[in-house]
């Protein structure tokens, strides 16, 4: 178990590239299991990763990094490399199937890539919003928790 312990140290001491990853892969996974969408193919897959990925990324965030431009970065890098590795999946597919055709592969990256530029941007922002204004409101401590406390750290 030091193995997965260290691996999550290191994580949550980079968050922003942990984040993108966890999106990624999350996204890539789950299409890989059930290739489908709402409006287009990866829409649902890419919401649920990006949404994972920019909460891991916001949620063991350091105290330089803002709540908005670190959820627009992780946002908007985790759907653009889900995006890259949807459309290669596809294009794979579409070798298999037809025939081999760069033009196949620009139009699945262009999709894909457009796609992840209307989910990532939005779901970074939203979810950096929400973790800014919940990280203004204060902790409410009641006087006697504070000095039990205080007599605990003068112990």
């Amino acid at each position: 178990m030091p193995i997965i312990s260290n691996l999550y140290d290191k994580a949550k001491e980079r968050n922003i590239l942990s984040g993108i990853v966890i999106s990624d892969l999350i996204a890539f996974f789950a299409y890989l299991i059930f290739p489908s969408g709402f409006a287009f193919f990866g829409d649902f897959h890419m919401i649920i990763g990006t949404g994972i990925g920019v909460y891991f990324g916001l949620s063991h965030k350091k105290e330089m990094q803002s709540y908005i431009k670190t959820g627009l970065i992780v946002g908007l890098l985790g759907a653009l490399f889900s995006g890259i590795s949807i459309a290669f999946f596809e294009w794979t597919i579409y070798i298999i199937r037809i025939s081999f055709s760069l033009t196949s592969l620009l139009l699945f990256l262009g999709v894909f890539i457009i796609e992840a530029i209307i989910i990532g941007i939005p779901i970074g922002g939203i979810l950096g919003l929400y973790f800014k204004s919940k990280g203004k409101t204060v902790p409410r401590t009641n006087k006697r928790e504070e000095e039990f406390y205080r007599s605990l750290e003068e112990q």
